[in-house]
C-alpha cells in the first residue's frame, strides 16, 4: 500500500515538473502563441496554439469577460451576446426579434398568432390576435407596403387601396362603383344627385345634376324601359317618345307634326309645298300643292284666322273679308262700292244720266 502511494506521488512530481508553469499575471497575452493554457494570462486558454478567450467570453483588452445579455450596458457590439446588438449603450435584440424572459425571440410574420404588437415584425401590428398590416398597407411577403392608388399597376387585389380591385393588372373600381377621388362608391340610381355620367349606374345618364334614364327611355320603379314609338300602345305620357302624346291609349304625334314612316314630321306652314293636307298645319289645307288658309280665313303668321267683317280693325287687306279693303286700319268697301250686308257691291248710277253720258261720248268721237 505504501509502495503504491509512493509511485503515485512520484508520477505527479514528474508530470508537474514537465510543465513550464508561468504566473497568471505574467503569462502570454491575447493571440500569443502557446503550448498549453498554463502559459496564457488570466482567463485566456490555449486554443489551437493561440491564447484566446473561451467561447462564452470576450477579450476586453485586458482580460476575458462574459458577454452581456439583453438590457445590459455595452460600449461596442462585441460585448453583447451573438444575437444582440449594442444600441445606444445597451445590448438589444435585433429588430427581427423581441425580448422575452431575457431571451430574444424571433418576431412573427403576417397572419401568425400573437398576443401583442411587440411579437410581430416592425411593420405589422397585432389585431384580433393575428399579426397583420394596417388597412392602408399590404403584405408583400417580407414587409408591409402602402396599398396602391387607382390606375396603379398591381398583381392582386391586396396590393390595391381599400375598395379598389386589381383588374387587368391595374387598380380599378368595380363595374358597379365609381371613383369619388378617395374611394370607390356605389354608382347612383335614378333620381340621385350627380355631377358626371360616371357617377350613375349604366342604365342612367346624368341630366340636370340627377341620374336619369336614357333619352329614349322612361323610369318605372327602379328600372328604365324604352319609350314607345308612334302608333304603339301606352298608359301614360311618359311611356311615349318625347315628341309623342299618349292619346286614347296610343302614342301619337303632336298636332304640329304628322306621322310618316314611323317618324313625326313637322307640319308645313302657309305657302310651303305639300302633297296632302295632312302635311300642313291643322288650320291649313293643301290646295294646288300649296299649304294655305281657306278663302274665308287669313294667315296671321302662326295660324289661320277668320277674315274680319265690315268696320273691324285691320292692318292689311288680307285680314278683311272678301270684297272688303283695309282703309285707315278699318275694313271698308271701296269708294265705288257699298255694303249690302254681306258683300261690297258696285254702287248704282242714274240710268237716264248714264244714257246721256254715253251719247255725248259717241258724238265727241
Amino acid at each position: 500500500m505504501v509502495l503504491i502511494f509512493s509511485l503515485i506521488i512520484s508520477a505527479i512530481s514528474i508530470l508537474v515538473g514537465s510543465v513550464n508553469y508561468i504566473s497568471i499575471n505574467e503569462g502570454y497575452t491575447f493571440n500569443s502563441t502557446c503550448r498549453n493554457s498554463f502559459e496564457c494570462r488570466g482567463k485566456l486558454i490555449c486554443l489551437e496554439g493561440t491564447c484566446r478567450c473561451s467561447v462564452e467570453l470576450i477579450w476586453n483588452g485586458t482580460n476575458c469577460i462574459m458577454r452581456q445579455m439583453a438590457g445590459l450596458q455595452c460600449t461596442s457590439q462585441i460585448e453583447c451576446q451573438d444575437d444582440l446588438l449594442c444600441v445606444e449603450g445597451s445590448c438589444s435584440c435585433h429588430e427581427t426579434h423581441y425580448l422575452k424572459d431575457k431571451q430574444c425571440i424571433i418576431r412573427k410574420q403576417s397572419s401568425e398568432v400573437c398576443n401583442n404588437t411587440e411579437e410581430c415584425l416592425s411593420t405589422l401590428l397585432c389585431h384580433r390576435h393575428t399579426c397583420q398590416c394596417m388597412s392602408s398597407d399590404y403584405w408583400n411577403g417580407t414587409t408591409c407596403r402602402l396599398r396602391r392608388e387607382i390606375n396603379f399597376p398591381c398583381k392582386n387585389r391586396l396590393q390595391c387601396k381599400e375598395t379598389l380591385d386589381c383588374r387587368e393588372n391595374s387598380c380599378q373600381c368595380h363595374d358597379t362603383d365609381y371613383w369619388d377621388g378617395v374611394y370607390c362608391v356605389n354608382r347612383k340610381a335614378a333620381g340621385m344627385p350627380c355631377s358626371s355620367q360616371n357617377e350613375c349606374q349604366d342604365d342612367f345618364r346624368c341630366l340636370n345634376e340627377s341620374c336619369s334614364c336614357q333619352m329614349l327611355e322612361y323610369l318605372n320603379g327602379d328600372k328604365c324601359f324604352r319609350r314607345q314609338m308612334a302608333g304603339m300602345h301606352c298608359t301614360s305620357q311618359i311611356e311615349c317618345q318625347d315628341d309623342l302624346l299618349c292619346v286614347e291609349g296610343i302614342c301619337l304625334c303632336h298636332e304640329t307634326h304628322y306621322l310618316k314612316d314611323k317618324q313625326c314630321i313637322i307640319r308645313k306652314q302657309s305657302n310651303e309645298l305639300c302633297s296632302t293636307t295632312e302635311e300642313c298645319l291643322s288650320t291649313l289645307v293643301c290646295h294646288r300643292h300649296i299649304c294655305q288658309c281657306i278663302s274665308s280665313d287669313y294667315w296671321n303668321g302662326t295660324t289661320c284666322k277668320l277674315r274680319r267683317e265690315m268696320n273691324f280693325s285691320c292692318k292689311n287687306r288680307l285680314q278683311c273679308r272678301e270684297t272688303l279693303d283695309c282703309r285707315e286700319n278699318t275694313c271698308q268697301c271701296h269708294d265705288t262700292d257699298y255694303w249690302d250686308g254681306v258683300y261690297c257691291v258696285n254702287r248704282k248710277v242714274d240710268e237716264s244720266n248714264f244714257l246721256k253720258y254715253s251719247y255725248m261720248k259717241q258724238i265727241q268721237k
